[in-house]
Order: structure tokens, then sequence, then C-alpha cells
């Protein structure tokens, strides 16, 4: 990571990363972007899956740790930068 600054590994194929992108553009928050090769399987290369067992797209690794799925990414981007609030707030 350079400094502080959050990484996103995405596709541009991939409408999940397309949904992750636009409450990154909404928020104003500024990522390094890795692209993915999705159809020469990169998500499913050995140092791809160290940063996701997972083998999918989108990844968002901030200070914070690695956060895997659209949702949890999504939902993790309104918690830590709550303005503008895109989500109601999670139960208590």
């Amino acid at each position: 990571m350079d400094g502080d600054r959050p990484i996103l590994y995405g596709s541009v194929r991939s409408p999940h990363c397309f949904k992750v992108s636009l409450v990154l553009a909404e928020k104003g928050i500024d990522v390094d972007r890795v692209e993915i090769d999705l159809p020469a399987r990169e998500q499913k290369t050995p140092a791809y899956l160290a940063i996701n067992p997972l083998g999918q797209v989108p990844v968002y690794r901030d200070d914070r740790g690695v956060h895997i799925d659209s949702l949890v990414i999504m939902r993790h981007l309104d918690e830590r930068h709550p303005e503008p609030r895109l989500f109601p707030p999670a139960a208590p």
C-alpha cells in the first residue's frame, strides 16, 4: 500500500466491483486500483488467493484489514466514511 492509501482489487467486468466503485466515488475516496484479469483467471493464482482465499473480486484493503464481498466492503466504507450516509445504520 502507498502509505495509508487503500487498495481495491477488482475487474471492470464485474458488476460487484462496479457497485463498490460507485460508493467510493460518491464518498470521494481515492484508492489505488489493481485490475484482476478474470478471463485469464488471475483471481485463481496463488498470489491472489493469498489475498482472498475465495478467489473472487472485489477485495478492499485498508489500514483496518482486508475486506471481501461487495456488500461487506460497501458497509465498511459507509461506517468508516459516514458522509454522505448511503446505508441505514446497523441495528444495535
